[in-house]
């Protein structure tokens, strides 16, 4: 692939300062590739401004503060903790998201960044499912309100690592619950984790 154009670049960039750090980080290669990617999906150019910055942010961040000077070793848990860095920007924090998901994607279908290796399929707990059904059942509580907790409630009981036949009260205590509370409210908004702790 040819490096970043003038061209490409005058149409969106117009600071030096900028430019220079485009053409000078891993991704330079590619950037005109990303542009026309998604210019052939019918994304609006305010998306592909955005894509290529935080992009670069990206790039950066791999290449200042993990070491990594090779594209195809960009992945989601690397953009989770770019993302990660910009928690104070709470605005700004779903446009991040969206636009690392399409970074990623060109970068698979290009053949640049390997396939995503997805997470192995964890059983949901039997004692999760009646205790939702109790919810709904016993505590009149809603189907969205039902949801919310199983999004927290599941992932709780596949941490104590039951057995099938396992004792759920006795393997709970004040200690498991506040290491599992400490553990994942650091990704969460104050929000969800009112939502957790209510779960």
């Amino acid at each position: 692939m040819s490096n970043l154009s003038d061209a490409t670049i005058g149409k969106f960039f117009t600071r030096k300062a900028f430019r220079a750090r485009l053409r000078a980080c891993m991704l330079a290669p590619y950037w005109d590739g990303l542009v026309s990617w998604m210019t052939q999906r019918g994304h609006p150019q305010r998306e592909t401004y955005h894509t290529i910055r935080h992009g670069l942010r990206l790039a950066e961040f791999a290449a200042q503060e993990e070491g990594i000077a090779d594209p195809a070793l960009l992945s989601e848990p690397l953009a989770a903790r770019y993302e990660a860095t910009r928690a104070g920007y709470r605005r700004t924090q779903r446009e991040i998201r969206l636009c690392l998901r399409r970074l990623l994607t060109f970068l698979r279908e290009q053949g640049i960044v390997p396939a995503a290796q997805l997470p192995a399929v964890q059983p949901c707990p039997p004692v999760s499912t009646e205790y939702l059904r109790h919810l709904a059942e016993h505590r009149g509580i809603g189907a969205k309100r039902i949801a919310l907790h199983r999004l927290h409630v599941v992932p709780f009981l596949q941490a104590l690592d039951l057995s099938e036949e396992g004792d759920c009260a006795g393997a709970v205590d004040a200690a498991v619950v506040s290491a599992f509370v400490t553990t994942h409210a650091e990704r969460l908004s104050r929000h969800q984790r009112k939502s957790m702790c209510a779960a």
